[in-house]
C-alpha cells in the first residue's frame, strides 16, 4: 500500500505528527527548533502534511496499521467540529489517544496568531 510518504518516516520515527496544511507543516517545523534547539528529525519526530482535512483521518487510520496508535499526534483546524460528519466519525474510531489529538485556532490555525504576528511572520 502506497502510504504517499516515503518508508523512513515510517522506521526511524518515534513520533509522527499529521497536520491539515502547508501552515502547520512550516510553523511546526520552525518553532520546535526554536523552542528546543535542534530540528525535529534530529528528535525521531516527522510531520507529514495532508492536502484537507478530510485527508487527515483516511490517513491516519492506513498509518495506524503500520504505526502504534499512541505514536500518531493529528493536529487540525478547531472548525473540524463544523466540517463533515464522515470526518468527525473516522477521527472518532481511530484508536489514537484522544490526548494526541489537537484542535487549534478559532476556526482554522491561522486565527490563533494577532494579525500583526502574522503580518511579521
Amino acid at each position: 500500500m502506497n502510504l504517499g510518504i516515503e518508508n523512513i518516516y515510517l522506521f526511524f520515527s518515534r513520533k509522527i505528527l499529521i497536520v491539515e496544511g502547508e501552515t502547520e507543516e512550516r510553523f511546526i517545523t520552525i518553532i520546535y527548533e526554536r523552542l528546543f534547539g535542534n530540528k525535529l528529525h534530529s528528535n525521531l519526530i516527522r510531520v507529514i502534511k495532508r492536502d484537507s482535512i478530510t485527508d487527515v483521518p483516511r490517513f491516519a487510520k492506513v498509518l495506524c496499521q503500520f504505526v502504534k496508535p499512541e505514536d500518531i499526534l493529528i493536529l487540525v483546524d478547531s472548525d473540524i467540529d463544523e466540517r463533515t460528519d464522515e470526518t468527525k466519525e473516522i477521527i472518532s474510531k481511530l484508536e489514537i489517544p484522544e490526548k494526541n489529538i489537537f484542535k487549534v485556532g478559532t476556526k482554522e490555525f491561522e486565527d490563533a496568531f494577532e494579525a500583526e504576528v502574522l503580518y511579521n511572520a
